[in-house]
């Protein structure tokens, strides 16, 4: 029997790109035929253009798409994960972008190392300063470097939410109770094989890129709070120095006033101290205070997302 493969795209603002994107998959599965049987599931992420209307003429044009539609934007994370969660059926899932940035021509070179026997095989966007500019190589390094730094995942420049997935590693997902997972983070996390494979990017087909530097931040803080405890040691070393620091210096001021040469501060010099102690303070307080919002958020359940329309048969 031909293995089954879903090919899940989130889609935002996509109307434009999205004909072009669905000819071109539905040559790359002609291709696959004999092999394989692929399907398209497309996730609308409540566009405000046109987008679930070309969606709709498309699943009738093409008997091998499906999709599901939510009413308001929630985000390109949940997109993918009601794309995966719709998706446990199928030997492998491959995700990727609608904008045909993430080239089509790459599925056969995923489905081969995926028929090696990785469980995960990862894109890497092979790019260079020339390339995406100079401001936003280095912002990408940039963020990469701060996310392996502050966290427990080791992500590598260029890796995006193009890759392929096995069937076990989609029933994994589907059966995890967290929400508003940071997928780039958890399928790095996850402790199966996985191999890379690099790729060069092609550009839009149409639009302008919705993900700006202030979703790439949320990424990023999102990130940290589901993979990492180490900004919460990082305060308590502070409070440590702090508590350290202090003692040390109440030390020097009772001996200074038991041997005479005790000269009281002045007053810059104490708010200037009181200030900063209760900047630092705040800054704590503020981590912990994100952390547990965040662990507040978990523990409420409400439903990561909501499908208004849907077609998967």
């Amino acid at each position: 029997m031909k293995k089954r493969v879903a090919i899940v795209m989130p889609c935002y603002r996509e109307e434009a790109s999205l004909p072009h994107t669905i000819s071109e998959l539905d040559s790359v599965r002609k291709k696959l035929s004999n092999t394989y049987s692929v399907d398209i599931m497309l996730v609308n992420d409540g566009s405000p253009d046109d987008t679930l209307i070309v969606i709709k003429k498309l699943s009738k044009k093409y008997d091998n798409l499906f999709y599901r539609s939510f009413s308001k934007n929630v985000g390109h994370q949940s997109a993918l994960r009601a794309g995966l969660d719709a998706s446990g059926n199928y030997d492998a899932v491959i995700m990727m972008d609608a904008d045909l940035q993430h080239p089509p021509q790459c599925i056969p070179v995923m489905l081969e190392a995926w028929e090696s026997g990785y469980k995960i095989v990862q894109m890497l966007r092979d790019d260079s300063r020339n390339d995406v500019g100079f401001i936003r190589f280095h912002v990408g390094k940039l963020y990469y470097w701060l996310i392996n730094s502050i966290s427990d995942i080791k992500l590598e420049y260029g890796a995006s939410d193009f890759r392929l997935i096995d069937k076990t590693v989609t029933e994994k997902l589907i059966n995890s109770v967290e929400k508003r997972l940071f997928l780039r983070g958890y399928f790095s996390w996850l402790p199966v094989s996985r191999t890379t494979v690099v790729y060069q990017p092609r550009d839009r087909v149409a639009g302008t890129s919705s993900y700006n530097f202030k979703k790439l931040m949320e990424l990023s803080y999102t990130s940290v709070l589901q993979f990492s405890e180490k900004p919460l040691r990082l305060s308590v070393s502070i409070g440590i120095i702090m508590a350290v620091f202090s003692f040390v210096y109440g030390a020097i001021i009772i001996l200074n006033h038991l041997f005479g040469s005790y000269s009281p501060s002045g007053w810059t010099s104490l708010m200037t101290m009181l200030l900063f102690c209760f900047g630092i303070n705040f800054i704590l307080i503020g981590i912990i205070g994100h952390y547990l919002g965040h662990a507040t958020g978990l523990l409420k359940q409400r439903p990561e997302y909501v499908v208004t329309d849907e077609s998967l048969s």
